[in-house]
């Protein structure tokens, strides 16, 4: 009874971020037995931790833009030169 309610919980974690999730991807969970006493919301939340350390979110439209369009310290030479610029002026 408790491994259905936790096959259950973990489906419906899924569930909730599945569209936002990388295709192409294999992803195995493997639940320990403290996973039961733990609110669907904290799971949740934990795979959401684990995603995002594990690159596992679809970038959003806003995070990808060609390298040409670039501008100001995106780029590191940039960055680097801007970050030097500051240094010598402080």
């Amino acid at each position: 009874m408790v491994r259905n309610r936790v096959k259950r919980r973990l489906r419906e974690v899924l569930r909730g971020v599945l569209p936002r999730l990388r295709s192409g991807l294999d992803v195995v969970l493997i639940a320990r037995p403290p996973i039961a006493a733990i609110a669907l919301e904290d799971q949740a939340q934990a795979f959401s931790s684990v995603a995002t350390r594990a690159h596992l979110w679809q970038p959003r439209a806003a995070d990808v833009r060609p390298t040409s369009q670039r501008t100001g310290a995106d780029s590191p030479a940039d960055a680097g030169s801007a970050a030097g610029a500051e240094a010598h002026h402080q």
